[in-house]
């Protein structure tokens, strides 16, 4: 495991050190620097999830880079947040950061992260390989949406032990910390589906962005289901701009947001290092978290 006070090798005087409660107004800081979505809440989330797997960088008593891991029961963990100061950048500060939030995840079976293509080039040098493929789509105001056939109700805490069994199934490996966390910061719009006798066939939950509503992560078993949950969702967000990472793969649903007015507005690479035990059932994640947490 990395020094957490070590030197980055291209610029002396940064350091890296745990990112503690105090680092959260600076991760916003840059986060909101970068044009990114993030909400103090998901920065809470982050170190709450994992506080010893948070870093900042430091340059002369100034945060200049962060990044942020999540180890979900040490069989797969989620790297994010791999932000630098663009005045910083260039100096190795993002290598340095990545390879101490790989290096405290040493335990883990299997590091995960979604890449944008630039970042993709770094993630290659460090033994990361390609997953799949995701979209980011979007659209500037939601449209009003019209019902579709399927059993949809408003989901509550009550739900979280079927939901934690949808989405481990989908996902991979369990993840309850993120799903009550979702839940906790925005309950009105959590909802499932159900089968004739009740039981929990499907569910999409959202968040508040800064800059948008963000929707995910939204697993159902077919496309029938997927709508349905959107539309009940998407009700809810009648003109506001929200956002969507949908896997690749899903090109009926990919056309049916398309039908809506969303549009591609960037790709990420799911990506893995070391042996990608717990792939899940990527046909029915309908839409991810989100590249910061998977």
């Amino acid at each position: 495991m990395s020094d957490s006070n070590s030197i980055c090798p291209n610029h002396p005087s940064t350091t890296i050190r745990p990112m503690a409660q105090s680092g959260l107004g600076a991760g916003m800081r840059l986060s909101c620097a970068a044009g990114w979505n993030q909400t103090e809440g998901d920065w809470a989330l982050f170190l709450r999830s994992r506080p010893e797997g948070c870093f900042v960088a430091e340059h002369e008593g100034r945060v200049v880079g962060t990044v942020t891991t999540i180890d979900y029961g040490g069989r797969v963990s989620w790297i994010a947040m791999v932000l630098v100061d663009s005045a910083m950048r260039r100096r190795g500060i993002g290598r340095r950061l990545l390879q101490t939030a790989i290096d405290s995840l040493a335990h883990c079976e299997s590091i995960k992260l979604d890449a944008t293509p630039a970042g993709k080039r770094l993630y290659d040098t460090l033994g990361f390989k390609d997953e799949y493929q995701l979209s980011r789509m979007a659209v500037a105001a939601m449209p009003e949406v019209t019902p579709v056939n399927a059993r949809i109700r408003a989901a509550d805490e009550a739900d979280l032990p079927a939901l934690r069994a949808l989405d481990a199934a989908a996902f991979g490996v369990e993840r309850p910390e993120v799903l009550a966390g979702l839940m906790a910061m925005a309950p009105e719009y959590a909802v499932v589906s159900e089968d004739r006798g009740g039981g929990v066939t499907g569910f999409a939950l959202g968040r508040h962005g800064r800059n948008r509503e963000q929707i995910g992560p939204v697993v159902a078993c077919d496309e029938t289901t997927v709508q349905g949950l959107a539309v009940a969702l998407f009700a809810k967000l009648r003109g506001a701009p929200v956002l969507i990472d949908v896997p690749q793969r899903h090109t009926a649903w990919l056309a049916w947001l398309r039908g809506l007015g969303f549009a591609q507005e960037r790709t990420f690479v799911r990506m893995y290092r070391g042996p990608n035990t717990y792939p899940g059932l990527p046909e029915h994640m309908f839409a991810v978290s989100g590249p910061e947490l998977g």
